[in-house]
């Protein structure tokens, strides 16, 4: 599975009190040749469709290093998330990979780019957290594809570009 994305920090000064705006963009997700996390192919039920691609579900968080540690996967620990992901919902059907628009362009609850106001503190980076599903229609559940936390950026990054390829034990391939 790739995720790419593309951040940018702002940052002001206000009666003291520093702030900064983070903007993360993602650029792309992909599941290479469709395979969940434990190694069967997505939505291959039948013998006769070895092929079949992913329903790709994606739940995102986006934690500044600055607030309370966690590398727990399951919860998020920015406050204006409310200890939730942000829902992208569906973002793919038969398909192993999407290209994400910017300019505003919306999946589910997340706007692309995704904007992150920390009221206090310096930067000091930031994690994403990413959980990545498969929903097969046929056997009417969920399938997990990832699930990871990387830290893409430390304090002394400003903006930049990142992708990061995450390898699964059971699975052929990593997603990127």
């Amino acid at each position: 599975m790739r995720l790419a994305l593309l951040f940018v920090l702002c940052c002001s000064l206000g009666q003291g009190i520093a702030q900064y705006t983070l903007y993360v963009l993602l650029e792309e997700f992909s599941n290479g040749a469709g395979f969940l996390a434990d190694g069967t192919r997505c939505n291959s039920r039948f013998w006769f469709t070895p092929n079949s691609k992913c329903n790709l579900q994606l739940q995102l968080c986006v934690e500044p290093l600055s607030g309370p540690p966690s590398s727990n996967p399951d919860a998020c620990n920015y406050p204006q998330m409310n200890g939730g992901y942000v829902d992208l919902g569906n973002v793919t059907w038969s398909q192993n990979s999407i290209v994400f628009k910017g300019d505003g362009y919306t999946y589910g609850g997340w706007s692309n780019p995704y904007i992150v106001s920390v009221a206090s503190g310096t930067f000091q980076g930031f994690r994403v957290k990413v959980k990545a599903t498969n929903f097969d229609f046929t056997r009417n559940a969920p399938g997990v594809i990832d699930q990871y936390v990387y830290t893409f950026s430390d304090g002394s990054q400003a903006a930049g570009s990142s992708a990061y390829s995450n390898p699964r034990p059971n699975a052929p391939q990593s997603t990127l």
